[in-house]
């Protein structure tokens, strides 16, 4: 069997036959490959392509945190990726929006969970709901934030919930990430690491400082700092959700947004909206 290399990839032949064809390895960059036409956005891209797009801008050490836009070129597939790109994900079979937050901001719990180790060991592209999920949930059952993060019914119930509520195609998609979080709200707690496969981002995060919340829970994602919106509704109208932020100097709550966007936080036994992100 004879092996042919071209620009394109891999042909495999036999008696003048084509057997095969292997792609080439998937690229992505900052600039646009010249002669070549890219689609803007994600429409049509299957989870488990789209890993293979991640796995490249992950390989890319130029792409960073504060990136808003990637190329990547994938065998016939050639795709403008920028920050606010908007995937569709049924839920519980009910189709919600998820928004591109970020690039190369998040640390893989697993440096080879893309098969082998990349260029930044980070994940390359973060999703958020860009509204709310329809059911309000509670971040513990009691008024407390003792545990921060790491021990709330938030994260080891309801962030499971919503993982489950994900099409396998997603789920399989979905790489666990370390996230920085609060141990709890007294202002001598510090932080924590926790892995996490879905999340609810921190405040610094979101805002990019700190007014309610223990310093370190992270930085703030290239889609907040572009100055999207923070105002995130629920059946239309815009409402309060929940952050995993517990509340500095306070044994009791955690921090939320605001139905105008602004920071503040409330009682972690009420229940408030969920909007959380993930990684691939």
């Amino acid at each position: 069997m004879a092996k042919f290399l071209s620009k394109d990839g891999k042909f495999y032949m036999r008696d003048g036959k084509l057997l095969g064809y292997i792609p080439p390895p998937p690229k992505a960059s900052l600039t646009p490959q010249t002669g070549i036409t890219y689609t803007s956005g994600l429409s049509g891209i299957e989870p488990s392509t789209l890993t293979i797009l991640a796995k490249a801008i992950s390989n890319n050490a130029n792409i960073t945190s504060n990136t808003n836009t990637v190329y990547v070129d994938y065998d016939d597939i050639h795709r403008k990726i920028d920050v606010g790109s908007q995937v569709t994900i049924a839920l519980n079979n009910t189709d919600y929006i998820f928004d591109v937050i970020g690039f190369n901001h998040d640390m893989l719990t697993d440096a080879n969970a893309y098969s082998s180790a990349t260029a930044t060991g980070k994940a390359g592209i973060t999703f958020q709901m860009h509204d709310m999920f329809a059911t309000e949930y509670l971040m513990n059952s009691s008024h407390t934030n003792i545990g921060g993060w790491k021990s709330s019914t938030m994260r080891t119930s309801t962030m499971q919930r919503m993982k489950g509520y994900m099409p396998k195609a997603w789920q399989t998609a979905i790489k666990p990430v370390n996230k920085v979080s609060g141990a709890d709200g007294s202002s001598s707690s510090g932080t924590e690491i926790v892995s996490d496969s879905c999340f609810l981002l921190s405040e610094i995060e979101i805002y990019g400082s700190t007014s309610n919340s223990v310093s370190g829970e992270g930085m703030q994602y290239a889609y907040y700092k572009a100055g999207n919106s923070k105002v995130k509704k629920k059946g239309g109208s815009a409402n309060y959700w929940w952050e995993r932020s517990p509340a500095s100097g306070s044994s009791d709550s955690f921090c939320i947004v605001f139905g105008l966007g602004n920071a503040g936080t409330r009682s972690a036994s009420t229940s408030y909206g969920v909007a959380f992100g993930f990684c691939v």
